[in-house]
């Protein structure tokens, strides 16, 4: 009996030593991901460990401050997500994945690791030292869709098995960090029986554009400041501006389009569109006859 309880007491010891030293590995980490999704895709070199976030929610609250969540079913994803969970998208490369941990026992957490997939059938898991405190930190090689699950085990290794082929992640991220593409196709200065026009005509593409994501702004020297004229624009191609009193003769324009995750860009006129609102008027001086006079009678 001695034996035993001597035996049991070097096991508690070793167990409450090996929790001590799984929470002294609490600093997030950086891992690369990288290719496509036909093999493992973390891959690289590993770089130096992120400080400790003392805050996580400040940290987190601070770094995606451009992010949003878009409801699953719509066309901001295709294939997988569609009927998955929701879909954060982000325009920034470098994730900060945040955890809860519950129902921890008397143990507490041993380890927590990060699976990640590019298509909802095949698992990865991350490398490098599982965590046992939120949250992990990580920057993706490429824009697209990612789901990440985490899986987390007791200090006596007890925890749920890792996500198998098929198993929906728990969140999807897609990560965009494109700007739009867009042109200034042409302007066109005019009036009628309001006043002033001016004719925009320009083409804006992106795969996560807003339903109103144009910007039309005008300016009268090439560096500004620009002064929008109008917003929240229909991506239709082409805006009638009935312009107002007292604008210059000539001035720059320029169109902008945005993203759901606020990537923007745009492109403006090179020369000023002359407006000219003067209606030339036609007075008849003379009539003539058209041609030589020819003599009428004999020679």
């Amino acid at each position: 009996m001695r034996r035993i309880a001597a035996t049991l007491l070097l096991s508690a010891v070793a167990l409450s030593a090996g929790v001590s030293t799984a929470s002294a590995q609490s600093s997030p980490r950086w891992f690369p991901f990288g290719g496509k999704h036909s093999g493992p895709l973390l891959s690289g070199k590993r770089t130096v460990a992120t400080p400790v976030i003392t805050d996580p929610s400040v940290e987190l609250a601070a770094m995606q401050s451009r992010t949003v969540t878009v409801p699953a079913g719509t066309d901001v994803t295709a294939g997988p997500a569609a009927a998955g969970p929701p879909v954060q998208m982000v325009n920034s490369r470098n994730l900060v994945i945040d955890f809860e941990l519950k129902n921890l026992g008397p143990s507490g957490v041993g380890a927590v690791e990060l699976w990640y997939t590019r298509n909802g059938q095949v698992w990865f898991k991350s490398p490098g030292a599982p965590q046992t405190q939120s949250p992990f930190v990580l920057d993706v090689s490429e824009d697209g869709l990612y789901g990440f699950a985490v899986v987390a085990s007791n200090g006596m290794g007890i925890g749920k098995s890792a996500p198998q082929t098929g198993d929906p992640p728990q969140v999807w991220v897609d990560v965009d960090t494109t700007r739009p593409e867009v042109r200034l196709l042409s302007t066109r200065a005019g009036a009628d029986e309001i006043g002033r026009t001016l004719i925009l005509k320009w083409s804006a593409s992106d795969r996560n554009l807003v339903p109103r994501p144009i910007t039309l702004s005008y300016a009268e020297n090439p560096d500004g400041p620009w002064i929008p004229f109008a917003t929240n624009v229909e991506n239709s191609g082409s805006y009638v501006w009935h312009m107002s009193p007292g604008l210059p003769q000539h001035v720059l324009v320029r169109a902008e389009a945005t993203d759901r995750v606020g990537n923007s860009a745009g492109d403006q006129s090179n020369l000023p569109a002359p407006v000219d609102l003067n209606r030339p008027t036609a007075t008849i001086r003379n009539v003539t006859r058209n041609g030589s006079i020819q003599p009428v009678g004999g020679n």
